[in-house]
């Protein structure tokens, strides 16, 4: 629920998105993400762990905790979208 999975699903046909799923289920990552086009993605994914400051203030205020947030790790993103 917290995986970059549907970004890259979305633009396969369903065939395939089923395949990789196994695939990242079975601890094949490579080949999932060359199966999603990930790996040819002229966009590519940040090296580390990214999140937002604010977000994290608001979550803890929300809901008395932090959680990962998909939208930090989106690559192409330098800012947060909120």
């Amino acid at each position: 629920a917290h995986t970059l999975f549907p970004l890259y699903s979305s633009f396969v046909h369903p065939d395939i998105t089923e395949h990789a799923k196994h695939d990242l289920l079975t601890d094949c990552r490579h080949s999932a993400e060359v199966q999603l086009g990930k790996a040819a993605s002229k966009v590519k994914s940040p090296h580390y762990l990214r999140y937002c400051p604010l977000c994290i203030g608001a979550q803890v205020k929300q809901y008395g905790e932090a959680f990962w947030a998909r939208r930090w790790q989106l690559p192409g993103l330098s800012v947060c979208a909120e």
